[in-house]
């Protein structure tokens, strides 16, 4: 009998490589529903949210999906740009009804409630280029989330993102490590300097403790153990030899910001995040870097933006990245 899924096999199945994107997401899907179907079904997509319409790929449904799939594509294909903003560019996990909007959403009234449906959940996979993809669970019932399981389904849908944005690169390996977080190989000079190797050998500790007791007797502990990435620039996965040994290898997978004004790469993926809505510690967790990093990060990139609050930082950054944004490559 197959084990229930928990926490940490979403997470591992969302670093699974698969030939397709229809292969990746039917993995993913089958992992999830377990822990989200609410006897309604669920469904995952990959997305393109650049321009209106919003364009998706790879649409994947259970088989007692509420929605069936040209359905829910006309649904997705019928949302205003003001939902697709509030929503898929902005929001890592949330039900539609707590989307700003929802209530006078078109799409709303022209088929969720035509079959009967009162929400959804969304583990959404966000970049802020605009891409990405989702995981939603049809609801029953109209349903508030509550703090916790926010914080959980905005980590898992971090893990989603840095899978899918590492699933469209050439994977780069810069270094090997063993379960016990020794470094075995690194390609570049600057991955054996003590401060990276110290982290990649935390992440493999922290990665193989979430894999323990610590998935079944501390869930959520187990998820923020593993964080989205590495000092912003690696996703740590498994590798099997062909003995059948399980090593770990550290994949170059840092997010590609918005070049604006003389941004750091690292200034730049916190202000893009700080700018879409959020918290030093949500960034934090998804970049793998210290919270008290980021609040740094913040403040220099205020600075050589000429501004002295969050708010005229998100201003000015959305004002220089807008067109930069509809014509560079989604990563």
């Amino acid at each position: 009998m197959k084990k229930k899924s928990d926490y940490v096999d979403l997470i591992e199945a969302c670093y699974a490589e698969r030939p397709t994107d229809d292969a990746w997401l039917d993995n993913v899907l089958e992992t999830a529903a377990p822990l989200t179907n609410q006897g309604l079904g669920v469904y995952a997509f990959c997305y393109d949210a650049r321009e209106h319409p919003l364009k998706t790929w790879s649409m994947r449904a259970t088989a007692e999906n509420a929605m069936p799939v040209p359905v829910l594509e006309q649904a997705l294909a019928g949302a205003t740009p003001e939902y697709v903003e509030h929503s898929w560019r902005r929001l890592h996990a949330a039900t539609a009804s707590e989307v700003p909007g929802w209530n006078d959403e078109p799409s709303r009234r022209n088929f969720f409630d035509s079959i009967g449906l009162q929400d959804v959940l969304a583990i959404n996979a966000y970049d802020p280029s605009g891409v990405g993809c989702m995981i939603g669970t049809p609801l029953p019932r109209v349903v508030r989330l509550r703090k916790r399981e926010r914080s959980l389904y905005e980590r898992l849908a971090m893990h989603l993102s840095a899978a899918f944005r590492l699933r469209r690169r050439l994977r780069d390996a810069e270094a090997i490590l063993s379960t016990s977080g020794a470094l075995l190989d690194a390609k570049a000079d600057d991955v054996k300097e003590a401060r990276a190797r110290a982290s990649l050998q935390d992440a493999v500790r922290d990665i193989e403790r979430a894999r323990g007791k610590m998935r079944r007797e501390d869930p959520d502990g187990a998820v923020l153990s593993w964080r989205a990435l590495v000092s912003a620039r690696w996703s740590v996965v498994d590798h099997f030899e062909s003995d059948g040994k399980r090593l770990l290898v550290a994949f170059a997978n840092a997010p590609a910001p918005v070049p604006v004004a003389k941004l750091s790469d690292r200034e730049g993926h916190v202000l893009a995040r700080i700018a879409k809505g959020q918290t030093t510690k949500q960034v934090a967790y998804e970049l793998g870097i210290a919270d008290s990093t980021v609040r740094v990060l913040l403040l220099r990139a205020m600075r050589t933006l000429g501004v002295k609050t969050r708010d005229q930082a998100i201003a000015r950054y959305g004002a220089l990245a807008s067109v930069q944004t509809k014509t560079r490559d989604p990563a």
